[in-house]
């Protein structure tokens, strides 16, 4: 649930946040450990979506 905060309130400061962009910049010693990211980020798209159409 705090997840969902954090990431409205990025979605506030910056609406074309792209995770794979800063997954490129961001340095991680282990695969998985991006891969955490890009399943959040499939799992948060819908959660954007509904978020902006509720923000209108």
């Amino acid at each position: 649930m705090a997840g969902n905060i954090y990431m409205r309130r990025v979605l506030e400061t910056y609406p074309d946040f792209d995770v794979d962009k800063w997954l490129s910049i961001v340095p991680f010693k282990e695969q998985w450990q991006k891969e955490q990211y890009r399943e959040e980020d499939s799992n948060a798209s819908a959660r954007k979506s509904d978020w902006m159409s509720e923000k209108v």
